[in-house]
């Protein structure tokens, strides 16, 4: 096992949440819930480029038909968040959040590891509702962004 792995198991560990592993890949599950849903995670090791990547996976694939809605709400979603994206298939309608590490320049701590998995926890849980919403056609792609974030960042760029 390698030291991305190790700290992972670790941290899981401390925590006191369960966590499976793949039989042949260095990818690991655990599932989340909380009151607006609950989906699976997996963290994928990448031991070549020394990256963790960790994905919550929303349980209910998107119809067909409500393609424009949710891209529409991902990318008004993914316009200002620090840390993460959605990301969306085409091919089967699968909705996820992503947030990842690059540790090529340095080790992978327990203090560098939580924020990268609670960030992707919170941020699904806060934009779960929306999704909902948008799904079942209840709100708008953009009032059910700005439900979750009155904080849109609205930056002047210019110098």
């Amino acid at each position: 096992m390698n030291d991305l792995a190790n700290t992972i198991i670790d941290y899981f560990h401390e925590k006191g949440w369960p966590l499976q592993q793949h039989a042949t890949e260095p990818i690991y599950r655990f599932n989340y819930e909380t009151k607006n849903g609950s989906w699976a995670c997996f963290i994928r090791i990448n031991e070549h480029l020394k990256q963790v990547i960790c994905l919550s996976v929303l349980p209910d694939k998107i119809p067909a038909d409500k393609f424009p809605a949710i891209t529409e709400f991902i990318t008004r979603a993914n316009w200002g968040l620090n840390i993460g994206n959605f990301e969306f298939d085409f091919d089967d309608g699968e909705l996820r959040y992503k947030t990842s590490i690059d540790t090529s320049k340095g080790d992978l701590t327990i203090e560098l590891l939580d924020p990268l998995i609670m960030a992707n926890l919170v941020v699904t849980d806060d934009y779960l509702p929306g999704i909902k919403l948008v799904v079942a056609g209840e709100q708008t792609p953009s009032d059910a962004v700005k439900s979750v974030r009155t904080d849109i960042n609205k930056f002047d760029f210019r110098f």
